[in-house]
């Protein structure tokens, strides 16, 4: 037991997907989005209509996602929560509204953090008695990347009303997108093992009761609070209380004391959660770093209510404190140690410290931690497999646009109305972590587009473009958002109703060979910005993965960073040989937030009638 309570693995063998992701889409417009790919040509003739069909293949990949990493993180704390845990855990959820070049992994867009524990999925972000001690022993750092692939099949057709000085236009465009979508784990699953801070729960080593006589070597145990808080005593309530009239108790055994020469058990502050020495140490006393301490040497006072201090600093437990914010705090829990202590000074008060810590080694035994499912598998048990890779292969929805808009030799105006229809694929399991709906997952679009151009000379012309959509509101499946949760869609399935709308907006330079006009290149730059997400729950309430029932539930939470941005650079070739023509490009995304860091490459023809 002790062999296995220092060495619990993390399994780093997490990947996500559609039901993961913090936004409802996560990908950048494409390179075929906008109406011209570059500026526009001359028709190829004196035509009635212009008749265009479009190709190309394209892909994009991503492993990184944009996140400032000196974001101060947002936490408040529901009123839910304010009797029964997460209150002072300001790990998460964190809100990040500025655009950054610096970059985190995907996971950290996907969950609201690159690596979380288990119970930050339920209600308050933190399970009092957990139904499984490793959804708090574990932590799961998800590692995985995106790849898409696809081609884009359409048509575009015009026609020109000429007039003096240029000529009126009307046209429309169609283009339906099939795409291959992988999200690739790059820790083959279960390969990874990483000793995590299950293992630092519990220090076991002998100790000197009196500095220098090697006789008194005793054994002196350390016990961070976040297992002590899990445990439960024989009577199966909770084995710590953190309210008892004589102050904070094991079992029922008073270690609350009014001064530190009376303190059988003290504690140590570690602002990393280890005791570092390797046991059994030997008969030489390690300062601030042991899990023994002389109550001459408490030297940081009474542990204040919430459990701060300072760093290697001992403290004795105030019997006149209430210590319920560290109850209610899993982040404090995880920097301070129970150990043990001389009570007068002079190693005589010992009963008391091998009864406390006779308690606590039987409830550790009783949690049995070798029979229990790992963290990775009690989430599979519940239908989430985190190990398992997907490709979704299929078509996109159906883009419809009219258009119309005046051309000139020196420029050009239109506008264009926008339909997208849902021929995508959804996802209807959100328990599928690795899925992802290949268009907006159901719901139907709708936008407008301003498209306008100078043509200074022959060789270069000027176009700028803006855009905006709203994706309307429509039925959704979600993993339950449980009230004050700090990690984001991991739960069991609930309806949700969800609308979206973006911008995006370009700068296009595209320069022209000065003795053929049909070949060129293009440089430029393009802007998204995707609005927060409004979600509806159809319930308020939900069961969670331990049993626990009519857990409330918060919408919001499926609201938070779902405010996307990116900045694009992108490039492209091109050149018409009468009615064929060849082009190809890049773009890659160079700053944004609460995006992937994308890079995509493409290439296509067209062909004019």
């Amino acid at each position: 037991m002790r062999k296995q309570l220092k060495k619990v693995l993390i399994l780093c063998c997490i990947q996500t997907g559609g039901v993961l992701i913090a936004t409802s889409f996560i990908r950048s417009p494409s390179y075929y989005d906008p109406l011209y790919l570059h500026y526009p040509l001359d028709p190829t003739g004196d035509y009635a209509w212009e008749i265009e069909t479009i190709s190309g293949f394209y892909e994009r990949v991503a492993s990184k996602t944009f996140r400032d990493q000196c974001a101060t993180p947002v936490f408040a704390c529901p009123s839910e929560c304010a009797t029964a845990a997460g209150c002072t855990n300001t790990n998460g959820p964190q809100v990040y509204n500025k655009v950054t070049t610096e970059k985190s992994p995907l996971a950290a867009l996907f969950f609201g953090k690159a690596c979380f524990l288990g119970e930050e999925a339920f209600a308050c972000g933190m399970l009092t008695q957990p139904c499984n001690p490793f959804l708090f022993l574990s932590k799961l750092c998800p590692r995985f990347e995106y790849e898409e692939a696809g081609c884009v099949i359409g048509g575009h057709a015009y026609t020109d009303w000429e007039r003096e000085r240029g000529a009126w236009r009307l046209g429309v465009r169609a283009q339906l997108p099939i795409k291959a979508i992988d999200m690739r784990q790059t820790n083959a699953c279960g390969t990874e093992q990483i000793e995590q801070e299950a293992g630092d729960t519990v220090v076991y080593a002998f100790q000197n009761v009196i500095p220098g006589n090697q006789n008194s070597m005793i054994l002196a145990n350390g016990y961070r609070f976040d297992l002590l808080n899990s445990l439960q005593a024989q009577d199966g309530t909770p084995l710590v209380t953190y309210t008892s009239p004589g102050g904070l108790a094991i079992s029922g055994i008073q270690i609350g004391v009014q001064d530190k020469f009376q303190a059988a058990m003290a504690v140590l502050k570690k602002d990393d959660g280890e005791i570092t020495f390797t046991p059994p140490v030997p008969p030489v006393n390690e300062p601030n770093n042991n899990t023994y301490v002389l109550s001459n040497d408490i030297n940081g006072g009474p542990l204040p209510a919430d459990g701060s201090g300072v760093n290697n600093d001992y403290y004795f437990l105030n019997i006149k404190t209430n210590y319920t914010p560290i109850e209610l705090s899993r982040a404090a829990q995880q920097t301070l140690f129970l150990v043990a202590s001389s009570g007068q000074g002079n190693g005589l008060s010992y009963n008391t410290t091998i009864l406390v810590q006779n308690v606590i080694d039987q409830a550790i035994t009783e949690l049995n931690l070798e029979g229990l499912d790992s963290a990775i598998d009690f989430f599979a048990n519940n239908c989430v497999s985190f190990c398992k890779s997907e490709r979704v292969v299929g078509a996109g929805d159906l883009d419809l646009s009219v258009y119309g808009g005046f051309h000139a030799d020196h420029g050009f105006a239109d506008l264009l109305l926008r339909l997208g229809v849902p021929t995508g694929k959804k996802n209807h399991d959100p328990r599928k972590l690795l899925f992802q709906p290949t268009g907006n997952n159901g719901h139907v679009e709708f936008g407008f587009d301003l498209e306008g151009g100078w043509k200074p000379c022959d060789c270069f012309g000027l176009q700028l473009g803006a855009a905006y959509s709203h994706v309307f509101r429509a039925k959704e499946k979600k993993a339950a958002p449980f009230v004050g949760a700090t990690v984001i869609n991991i739960g069991p399935i609930v309806d949700a109703k969800v609308s979206w709308g973006y911008f995006t907006g370009h700068v296009d330079g595209t320069v022209f060979h000065p003795r053929n006009s049909d070949l060129g290149f293009t440089f430029g730059y393009e802007l998204y910005a995707k609005r927060d997400d409004k979600v509806s729950l159809c319930a308020t309430t939900a069961t969670d993965f331990c049993g626990n029932i009519n857990q409330p539930l918060d919408a919001k939470l499926l609201e938070v960073n779902t405010n996307t941005q990116t900045h694009k650079l992108r490039g492209s070739v091109f050149h018409r040989f009468n009615y064929f023509e060849l082009y190809g490009g890049a773009s890659y995304i160079i700053a944004g937030k609460n995006a992937m860091q994308e890079a995509e490459w493409h290439i296509g023809c067209s062909i004019y009638f």
